[in-house]
Order: C-alpha cells, then structure tokens, then sequence
C-alpha cells in the first residue's frame, strides 16, 4: 500500500518562503526548542530576529525555488 499526500502552497506560503530566502539571514540552524518541539532555525529579517520551525522553513523555501524556476 502506497500513501500519497499531496500538499498545495498558498501565495503567502510562497512569499514567506522568498522572503526568508531572500530578505533573511539564516543565524542558526535546526536550534533544539524541547523535547516535545521540532528544532527552529533562527532568522534576522531586517533587525527582527524570528524563529522557524526547520521543517516548514525547508518546505517553503524549496516550493519558492521551484514555483520561481517554474515561472521562468
């Protein structure tokens, strides 16, 4: 048995993937939060320091590359 799941981006998903991409600097990355809680990576978006969750941080950064190499 094979499950598939298929997860479509909105528009703001995107632009949060390019503006983490784009307008951030990556401080740290995968920073444990607990032991119940993914680790985050630490962002400076313009002086203002931001916490993302790895996973959704990977996600939406490769769904803007794809979406921008698609739009070419």
């Amino acid at each position: 048995m094979f499950v598939i799941s298929i997860h479509s981006f909105s528009i703001d998903e995107l632009e949060a993937g390019r503006h983490w991409k784009d307008d951030c600097k990556t401080l740290e990355v995968n920073m444990p939060t607990g032991a119940f809680t993914s680790p985050v990576n630490k962002l400076d978006c313009d002086g203002i320091i931001i916490n993302v969750p790895g996973g959704q941080y990977y996600s939406y950064i490769h769904q803007w590359e794809l979406y921008k190499a698609n739009s070419k």
